[in-house]
């Protein structure tokens, strides 16, 4: 490996592996329409029989990750390798009894790591995200992607309905998430081969793969959310189909409410006596082109119940619902209530983002109008939103003389009471 001698070494191209890393989370992140400062650090903690001289390992070891932030590591490892939930578990065929040990060892490492970096995520403002640990040599490597807090409040994850921030039962938080975790399986796939980082232009995918890996696998949400027993099905290609079909003619436009057809919230106008499966998009679409305005399609990740909405007192936070609004020919976003969480537009996942920059707009209207309150800037911001969706033309006139404006306009128009 050309350069430098390293002196936290764990194996000649980890700095390569790390570049390559690094180099595919920011591309996915660009793909998707996020900032694209991710960064990557590797962190070695050696394995009970070794006898290098670096219990722990960083790289890079001349980055703004300290080696001080790790020295409790391996105390932690041990302490969570004892106290480790599978100590007690005993599995009916020997190759896991076999493997048991070094899952627990690479799991025990992994929530170390992560337990470390908590003090540097809080003092930085960033959210570090562990991959799995593989053995290379003496040490057992954990690849983590790092992105700073403020992507996250740009695009808002759902929020965590249980303890792990990331995922498992009930989905991916966002698109970001299952995107940075996608990125960390190809991580932890590379550390497979002989020399992780010497020929990963080769071995990695693209990030376009990536992105559509992270879509197919955040679209499990609200499988996952809503259905006691769900069965993994690839919605995201199944709604890409739907969009793209023509119906007499006419694009796709209406809405279906992914949810347990069960759930008190819903209001059937319409049930079908036989569900509709998925797996017959034509049948679905002929299903879109028959909801109305403010009706939808009742379904969940497998079939399609009927035509029907959601009650005013449901509760979006609970995350038994989501929504799914065909907004265009082969254009559809998801959403969770009200918040926006995956644009798709012709089968390329982006995350949904505003047709002008807010804090821009706000600002503006701060200054061109002082006297008005905050609260009057965010109304007329939603106002702007609206008007985007409009399918015709519209204008709207800000004043601070509203009312005479509004009477010099009035031969022109109709006018009406004030009122939002």
């Amino acid at each position: 490996m050309a350069g430098g001698s390293i002196y936290l070494f764990m194996w000649g191209y980890q700095e390569s592996y790390r570049i390559s890393i690094q180099i595919l989370a920011r591309e996915v992140l660009k793909k998707l329409g996020a900032p694209i400062d991710a960064e990557v650090l590797l962190v070695g903690a050696c394995s009970p029989d070794c006898t290098n001289a670096n219990p722990v390992c960083i790289e890079p070891e001349d980055g703004k990750w300290h080696l001080s932030l790790f020295n409790e590591l391996l105390d932690s490892i041990d302490s969570t390798y004892q106290s480790h939930r599978l100590q007690n578990i005993f599995f009916s065929d020997e190759p896991s009894m076999r493997d048991k040990p070094e899952w627990m060892r690479r799991d025990s490492v992994r929530t170390s790591v992560s337990k470390a970096l908590e003090s540097y995520d809080t003092e930085y403002d960033v959210t570090s995200f562990c991959g799995e640990v593989r053995q290379i040599g003496d040490y057992y490597v954990t690849p983590i992607i790092q992105i700073p807090n403020d992507t996250l409040v740009q695009f808002p994850p759902l929020p965590p309905m249980h303890a792990d921030e990331g995922k498992q039962g009930h989905g991916f938080r966002s698109l970001i998430h299952a995107a940075i975790y996608a990125v960390l399986h190809e991580a932890t796939e590379e550390l497979h081969s002989p020399d992780p980082g010497r020929f990963t232009h080769d071995s990695m995918r693209d990030a376009e793969e990536i992105v559509r890996i992270a879509a197919k696998n955040f679209l499990h949400t609200p499988g996952l959310s809503i259905e006691r027993r769900y069965i993994n099905t690839d919605l995201f290609n199944a709604l890409n189909l739907v969009s793209s079909l023509m119906y007499e003619g006419a694009k796709g436009i209406g809405q279906l409410i992914l949810v347990d057809p069960d759930n008190e919230s819903v209001e059937f106008l319409a049930k079908f006596a036989e569900p509709v499966p998925f797996r017959e998009p034509r049948w679905v679409r002929k299903v879109l082109q028959m909801a109305a305005s403010g009706v939808g399609i009742i379904a969940n990740s497998q079939y399609i119940y009927g035509l029907g909405r959601l009650k005013e007192l449901h509760d979006s936070k609970a995350q038994d619902a989501f929504t799914v609004a065909f907004i265009d020919h082969y254009h559809w976003e998801l959403y969770c209530g009200s918040q926006a969480l995956l644009r798709s537009h012709y089968a390329v996942a982006k995350l949904p983002q505003e047709p002008f920059d807010k804090a821009a707009f706000l600002a503006s209207y701060a200054r061109l109008f002082p006297l008005a309150s905050k609260e009057c800037g965010l109304h007329l911001w939603n106002l702007m939103l609206a008007q985007t969706s409009q399918e015709h033309g519209s204008m709207i006139v800000v004043a601070e003389d509203a009312s005479s404006e509004a009477y010099r306009l009035s031969k022109q128009g109709t006018s009406i009471e004030p009122t939002k």
